[in-house]
């Protein structure tokens, strides 16, 4: 339906195998602006009735997003490095004498999403979305 996004990128489902441990989880991004959301079937987050557990989203070791401590879900926005929000450009026009355009993801930047588990990893889970609200 109109105004309603899906996820671009999606957790893998976790499991007890991973309590109080880390995972780390990359995805590439064109640049833009994203939201990060974050669930908790409990209602309790990942911090800190069950262990001190966080979460850090980082593009190259810079730390956008980070948290731990909310109940049924989180929602973080983020951009990508270089990303100006202000600038509006068309696409080049090839000329006709020129090598075909390179169709390779040039824009890509490597998200680490960082995890570190409280005692109940498999009520974990999370999305990235871009322009609104996964429903």
């Amino acid at each position: 339906p109109k105004g309603e996004t899906t996820a671009l990128f999606v957790s893998p489902p976790y499991d007890n195998s991973l309590i109080f441990l880390p995972d780390t989880q990359s995805v590439c991004l064109e640049g833009g602006n994203y939201d990060f959301i974050i669930y908790d079937v409990y209602g309790d987050g990942i911090c800190c009735d069950w262990g001190e557990g966080s979460y850090q989203l980082a593009f190259d070791g810079e730390v956008v997003v980070n948290g731990g401590s909310f109940g049924l879900s989180e929602t973080k926005p983020f951009t990508t490095p270089g990303f100006d929000n202000s600038v509006t450009t068309d696409p080049p026009v090839p000329s006709p004498t020129t090598d075909p355009p390179d169709t390779s993801p040039s824009d890509c930047h490597n998200l680490f999403i960082n995890l570190n588990f409280d005692q109940y990893p498999v009520d974990t889970s999370w999305d990235i979305s871009q322009g609104g609200v996964i429903v």
